[in-house]
C-alpha cells in the first residue's frame, strides 16, 4: 500500500517501503539513501504523537508547547478554528472558579460610563466636591487657580455616550506644595471586600479607562478610608496620543497591610485620576503601597499650567485580577441600569403636581413622621440625609375627616432611614391634634433627595 501521509508511516523504519507509490525498498536506490528515508519517516511518525510533539521558542529551545489529546473520543477528529486576528489565549483558570466569577467580571466602579447624572445633569460646576456625574466628584486644592467640570455628550471608543470634561479656566503654572486636582470615586467597603486588602491574601486589581489628556505623565492614585495607605500607578500620554481619546490600563497590586473597611456605607477604597499634584503629595515608589501620601511622581503633568488644557474621562472599569494576569479583558462599558445602581448612594425623586408623594402620621401636636411613596427607593448604603425643595405651603387632606391641613413650613429634621422622615407641620396654622393620625400629603410639586454618598 502506498504510504501517502505521515499518519500511515510506521515507527519501525524497515516497514516503510513506499511513498505515494514510489518504491523505496532495498535495491530501488542506493541502500544508504533508502535507509535514511525510511528512518526519517519513522522519526516523523513518532514525532507527531501528542506525547512527543513540541513547538519550541525561536530563541530558547527549552521553552516548549505540548498538546494532550487523551481526552478525545476514539475515532474522532476535533477541529480548532483560529480567528482572523491576533490575541492571547485564555485558560479556564483565567476566569477563576465558579464561586469567584462574579468578582472577576464585576466592575467595582459605579457609573463608569457616566450615564447617570441625577444631581447636576450636564450643568457645569466650578466648586470643590462638585459631582459632574453620579459617584464622580472633582476635588482640588489650588488657591488662585480656577477650573470647571461637567458631563458632556461625546461618543467614546467603546460607543458609550457620555464623558466627564475638565477645563482649566485660570492657570497656575507653579503649584503650591499642597495643591492637587483629582477626579474621584469612593467605592463602598462591602463592594471591595473580596479584594482581601489588609490580609495575606490581598488580590491585585486591573483598572482601565478612556482618557483624553495633554501629553505627559499621569497617575491613578488609590487609598484606604483612613488615608494612611497610598499607591500611585503611572501612565504616559505620548506626543502622538495628546488630546486624543486613548484607553489606558494599569495594574494595582494588592495591599497586605493597613486597615481596609469592608462594611456597607463606608469607603473601601478611593480611586483618583490625578490631574495635578504639589510637592507634598509626590515622592515614594510607583505602583507600591505605602503609608506616605504619595499621589504622583514629581514629574506628574500639571493640568492647571495653561487654560488650553482640557481633560476627559470615560468608560472606567476596575476589577479583581484573581489570577494576576495583568489583563483587564472584556467588560461591560455601559451599565444596564446606571441610575438604579447609583441610587444606592444618591437618589433624586421628582414629583409632579397632583402626585401623592408621602403619607404623614401625627406623633405629637406639632411634629409628624412621613414615609416617601411613589418610585420605590433603592436601599441606601447608609442612613441618608433627606432634603426637599419646593415645599413651601401645601394643602393637605385629613383622611380622618378633620378638614384641610396646611403645612406652612416643612422642615426635615436630622437624618432619616429608608425614606422615613420627621417634619414640622401645622393644621391651619395650629398644632396637629389626635384626630390627625393619618394625613395624605398631596397636590404639590416637590423634589426629594436622599443623599447617602460615602
Amino acid at each position: 500500500m502506498a504510504k501517502t501521509s505521515v499518519d500511515q508511516w510506521d515507527e519501525t523504519a524497515s516497514n516503510n517501503t513506499d511513498i505515494g507509490g514510489t518504491n523505496i525498498d532495498e535495491g530501488c536506490a542506493p541502500s544508504g539513501i533508502n535507509n535514511a528515508i525510511r528512518a526519517l519517516m519513522a522519526q516523523l511518525k513518532t514525532w507527531f504523537k501528542s506525547t512527543v510533539f513540541r513547538i519550541w521558542d525561536a530563541t530558547d529551545s527549552t521553552k516548549k508547547l505540548a498538546f494532550d489529546l487523551s481526552g478525545l473520543t476514539a475515532g474522532t477528529t476535533r477541529t480548532l478554528t483560529v480567528p482572523d486576528k491576533s490575541g492571547t489565549l485564555a485558560m479556564i483558570s483565567d476566569v477563576g472558579s465558579v464561586a469567584s466569577k462574579t468578582d472577576v467580571r464585576r466592575n467595582l466602579i459605579v457609573n463608569g460610563s457616566m450615564a447617570a447624572s441625577q444631581e447636576n445633569g450636564n450643568t457645569l460646576g466650578t466648586t470643590n466636591g462638585y459631582y459632574p456625574a453620579d459617584q464622580w466628584a472633582l476635588y482640588f486644592t489650588a488657591a488662585s487657580a480656577a477650573m470647571s467640570v461637567q458631563r458632556i455628550q461625546a461618543r467614546t471608543l467603546a460607543n458609550a455616550l457620555d464623558q466627564i470634561e475638565f477645563k482649566t479656566t485660570t492657570a497656575k503654572a507653579s503649584l503650591a506644595a499642597s495643591d492637587s486636582v483629582t477626579l474621584t470615586q469612593n467605592i463602598e467597603g462591602s463592594a471591595f471586600a473580596s479584594a482581601g486588602f489588609g490580609t495575606a491574601n490581598a488580590k491585585p486589581l486591573v483598572l482601565r479607562a478612556q482618557v483624553t489628556l495633554p501629553a505627559g505623565l499621569y497617575h491613578f492614585h488609590l487609598q484606604n478610608s483612613a488615608g494612611d495607605r497610598h499607591c500611585a500607578v503611572p501612565f504616559t500620554i505620548a506626543a502622538g496620543e495628546a488630546n486624543s481619546p486613548v484607553v489606558k490600563e494599569i495594574v494595582v497590586p494588592g495591599d497586605t497591610s493597613g486597615t481596609w473597611l469592608t462594611a456597607d456605607g463606608v469607603i473601601g477604597i478611593t480611586v483618583d485620576l490625578v490631574l495635578a499634584a504639589g510637592s507634598s503629595k509626590t515622592g515614594g515608589t510607583a505602583s507600591t503601597w505605602g503609608a506616605t501620601a504619595y499621589f504622583a511622581a514629581a514629574t506628574q503633568f500639571n493640568i492647571l499650567s495653561s487654560t488650553a488644557n482640557v481633560a476627559r474621562l470615560a468608560d472606567v472599569g476596575f476589577k479583581l485580577d484573581l489570577d494576576a494576569t495583568g489583563l483587564f479583558g472584556q467588560y461591560q462599558v455601559r451599565e444596564v441600569h446606571p441610575v438604579y445602581r447609583s441610587e444606592r448612594y444618591y437618589a433624586r425623586y421628582d414629583y409632579a403636581t397632583n402626585d401623592q408623594i408621602c403619607i404623614l402620621q401625627a406623633v405629637t401636636t406639632s411634629v409628624a413622621s412621613g414615609v416617601l411613596v411613589g418610585p420605590a427607593p433603592v436601599r441606601p448604603c447608609k442612613t441618608p440625609n433627606i432634603t426637599a425643595t419646593a415645599l413651601s405651603t401645601f394643602s393637605l387632606t385629613n383622611a380622618a375627616g378633620g378638614g384641610a391641613i396646611l403645612v406652612n413650613s416643612l422642615s426635615l429634621v436630622g437624618t432619616v432611614t429608608g425614606g422615613v422622615f420627621t417634619a414640622s407641620a401645622t393644621r391651619n396654622g395650629a398644632g396637629l391634634v389626635a384626630g390627625d393620625a393619618t394625613i395624605l400629603f398631596a397636590n404639590s410639586p416637590a423634589i426629594i433627595v436622599a443623599n447617602s454618598r460615602l
